[in-house]
């Protein structure tokens, strides 16, 4: 166990310099064939990426771990508290066997007062869809309770509420019946508790430890994760490798709507924009460093790495100047001109989820044919429900359809 271990953030506005810095430090300071490197990333495409861009860097990437934070927690749970008796089950407490556990609980809430707002809400409920629809919002409620309100959950199971609204009561009441019908299993707010506290007093063995833990452009993490990371670099070097769009400090920008609230709360000083774009839909990365700056008390070291201005003369690279810069588009000493033929950011209006994957796999086979340098791995595509585009992916990308 190192007490010189510390907490570090690597910043830039590339994430091909966070990766290649990344990269560099592995190669220097490789792990055993025994061992894996964990890098924890937002999501699947990241992983994808990122593996990628480290095999071109040293020609292959074995024995790279890249969970996602929630079963980072987990694994390192397993680690550190033991792992589970065989046929327990590592998603107990996830959304979808939750869902069912309400769901069958549902049958005894008849003897209950306190659920009778939601018997009224099922009152005409013949073909029992309402249940399963219900049954699953109230899954996704606890499954995000775990992580973002871990407190709430345990002061529940302690007999405790905590006065956060009207709704308490039952949710209260439905959680520790739920938790009652999984009783072999420590759901993962319990299990962040019981991690923070033994890395907080030194009740752990050195060996329960991962190497060195690195955070990869994660761009939010619930607080209880954040304290968690905090606690392990006490024992372990964990570096978080932050994508910042800009190396201004921009913690203090607002968007017109916060500008206004202040003002009309009287909140004093009245912060200016900057740039708008920046403080409508920044603010998810401003509430992220502040989370990891008021978690680290200790203070962690703070490395900015190349920041590299967007250059060309694209629309899409006066937005990222203007951002960079924390400039307003209507601070510019002269006019955007706009080129006929750019189409570097395109807003397309369609009239259905398919015609939505038409129009993007048209887009696609268009760039490909007219620049050879790009690659299929430079593509990312990001959609709101992937349940629902699914079937019309595969029917238009899939194997066997001509679509050249």
């Amino acid at each position: 166990m190192s007490d010189g271990s510390c907490l570090q953030v690597f910043s830039s506005n590339r994430l091909e310099v966070l990766a290649d810095h990344l990269a560099a430090r592995i190669e220097s300071d490789p792990p055993s064939v025994f061992e894996s490197e964990t890098v924890v990333v937002q999501n699947d495409g990241c992983a994808r990426w990122l593996t990628l861009r480290l095999a071109r860097r040293h020609g292959i990437a074995a024995n790279l771990d890249t969970p996602l934070p929630r079963r980072f927690c987990h694994d390192l749970a397993d680690r550190v508290l033991g792992c589970r008796a065989p046929g327990e089950d590592k998603r107990s407490f996830d959304r979808a066997r939750l869902r069912w556990v309400i769901f069958a609980d549902m049958a005894s809430w008849a003897s209950e007062e306190r659920f009778d707002a939601l018997l009224r809400y099922l009152a005409d409920d013949a073909d029992q869809r309402k249940r399963y629809q219900l049954a699953d919002r109230l899954a996704v409620l606890f499954d995000r309770y775990q992580v973002y309100r871990p407190d709430l959950l345990l002061a529940w199971e302690e007999g405790r509420l905590t006065g956060t609204g009207s709704h308490e009561p039952w949710q209260a009441c439905l959680w520790n019946r739920v938790a009652g019908r999984i009783p072999h299993e420590q759901h993962l707010a319990r299990r962040l508790r019981l991690l923070i506290d033994r890395f907080r007093e030194d009740r752990v063995r050195c060996d329960a430890f991962p190497r060195r833990v690195s955070v990869f452009a994660v761009a939010r993490l619930a607080p209880a994760v954040v304290e968690l990371l905090v606690a392990l670099a006490k024992h372990v070097p964990v570096s978080f490798y932050h994508l910042q769009v800009t190396p201004e400090y921009w913690g203090d920008v607002r968007s017109p709507r916060e500008r206004t609230r202040d003002a009309a709360q009287d909140a004093g000083d009245v912060l200016s924009a900057g740039n708008e774009l920046l403080a409508a839909l920044g603010r998810q990365g401003r509430e992220f460093v502040d989370l990891l700056l008021e978690a680290d008390s200790t203070g962690s070291d703070w490395h900015p790495l190349e920041f590299v201005e967007p250059s060309g003369g694209c629309v899409l690279h006066a937005i990222q100047r203007d951002i960079f810069a924390m400039r307003s588009p209507t601070e510019r000493a002269e006019k955007l001109e706009l080129s006929e033929g750019d189409r570097s950011l395109e807003v397309h209006v369609c009239s259905s989820p398919q015609r939505e994957i038409e129009v993007l796999r048209d887009r696609l086979l268009d760039a490909f044919a007219h620049d050879p340098e790009l690659r299929p791995d430079d593509v990312a595509i990001a959609v709101p429900d992937v349940g629902r585009y699914g079937p019309i992916i595969d029917a238009l990308f899939g194997e066997g359809q001509d679509i050249h």
